[in-house]
């Protein structure tokens, strides 16, 4: 069966290898026409790919669905991301976007409906496929550092903090189980904003007094759903309650000096300043990576543990290079 072509827009490229034997897909998948210019149907809506379809993939050299059923394709990856992140035939670089972009639906909706516990149980799968990309090659910290968002939206906000995390925390040499929980509660930081009034977290400009007051409230705000969602790793917990404790006790909501806090939620402070910095906002441009971490090491020593600081800096420098080496 074949189908015009005339509005090439209609069709969307898709990674052919993100498609996992014995699993069902909801939307059609085609291949070029034989005449120029026209599409073939490949496989039907509801097909399940068994080994006879992927066989015939092998063959194929490029792989289209309507751009109508482009959710539904999206929605199959998240579905699929562990698997994702494990295959070897998917390049580091497009593993990355793919993990990265269904990250950022999860955690969207995370943020429109923070009680729900099914969502919740889906970051874990993003961070463990974060952490297999990561594993995947000393390229992947750089590929990821390609699509991260540069304009600031609270849950684009927070995957960024995760990759950082997760980078910072392979760095220092932390246990894979340690990692992860960090990458988790790195997504989960900021969960608490889903509780502060849409008009504060998105004010163009400085809060007044009493809005940083209401803003202040996040962290144990954030804390009370973790708790809710039946997460008691105390990992995640210092994750989402302490990212905001700074070295001198002069941070809330607990006013913790470094000393007092746990390695965890100082990784999402670093990791939170830097990315609050080098992303665009409706009122600041971002600054430069050199600039940021200018500022964080000569205005904020008080605030930021020095030796994380000193650390992720190293890191940030290695996965630069190795970013630019990929190139």
């Amino acid at each position: 069966m074949v189908y015009s072509m005339k509005n090439v827009k209609k069709y969307v490229s898709i990674d052919i290898n993100t498609l996992s034997i014995n699993k069902s897909i909801s939307f059609e998948l085609y291949i070029p026409g034989e005449k120029e210019n026209t599409m073939k149907l490949f496989l039907a809506e509801d097909s399940v790919i068994d080994s006879g379809i992927i066989n015939e993939l092998a063959k194929v050299e490029k792989l289209f669905i309507n751009d109508k059923q482009v959710s539904k394709y999206k929605c199959f990856v998240k579905n699929n991301i562990s698997n994702i992140s494990k295959n070897p035939n998917i390049p580091v670089e497009k593993k990355a976007e793919l993990v990265y972009e269904s990250a950022q639906d999860t955690l969207y909706e995370i943020f429109l409906n923070p009680d729900k516990l099914a969502d919740a149980a889906q970051t874990f799968e993003h961070v463990t496929s974060f952490v297999d990309t990561i594993y995947s090659s000393e390229q992947s910290i750089g590929s990821f550092m390609k699509v991260l968002e540069h304009d600031y939206y609270t849950h684009t906000h927070s995957i960024n903090v995760s990759i950082y995390a997760l980078s910072l925390a392979t760095y220092l040499n932390l246990s894979k189980d340690e990692i992860e929980l960090i990458g988790h509660g790195a997504l989960l930081h900021d969960l608490g904003k889903s509780k502060i009034p849409s008009e504060i977290i998105n004010k163009q400009g400085k809060l007044t007094d009493t809005e940083f007051e209401i803003m202040k409230n996040h962290p144990k705000l954030g804390l009370e759903i973790a708790l809710k969602m039946g997460i008691k790793d105390k990992i995640i917990l210092s994750c989402i309650y302490d990212h905001h404790e700074k070295a001198n006790g002069e941070g809330y909501p607990r006013k913790l000096t470094s000393e007092k806090t746990l390695i965890y939620g100082k990784i999402i402070a670093v990791c939170d300043v830097f990315d609050a910095l080098t992303t665009k906002r409706s009122y600041k441009d971002p600054m430069s990576t050199f600039t940021a971490i200018n500022l964080m090491k000569n205005q904020m020593s008080e605030h930021i543990d020095k030796e994380l600081l000193l650390s992720f800096v190293k890191m940030m420098k290695k996965d630069l290079e190795n970013c630019c080496e990929e190139k």
